[in-house]
């Protein structure tokens, strides 16, 4: 038997979780195109390909890229928790349904 209050505080703090991961991960998103701006303007390169080629091998570069593809599997990962509760829950409810319908009948 599943105990109601408890459930609902585990999907609480995992919709709470995946909200601030996936906060982050969003803010490294939309860093990303700041930093490549502010590395294309340090190169002293004489076109602005070659200033994008400068920008995206550009150790700071990379790593930013490496946090945000990490940031965002952790926000994937804790939304598929999300989604698996929001399952089980459903699927609870189903079945508590259903054992409500069989006793009307009887």
């Amino acid at each position: 038997m599943i105990d109601i209050n408890s459930a609902l505080d585990n999907a609480s703090k995992t919709a709470l979780k995946f909200a601030q991961l996936d906060g982050e991960a969003r803010m490294l998103e939309k860093f990303e195109k700041i930093l490549l701006s502010e590395l294309v303007n340090q190169a002293n390169e004489s076109s602005i390909a070659k200033a994008e080629h400068f920008a995206r091998r550009h150790n700071t570069y990379k790593d930013h890229v490496t946090k945000m593809v990490l940031a965002r599997t952790d926000a994937n990962v804790a939304k598929a928790e999300w989604e698996a509760i929001q399952m089980k829950f459903e699927s609870w409810r189903t079945l508590e349904s259903t054992k409500r319908a069989e006793m009307n009948l009887r």
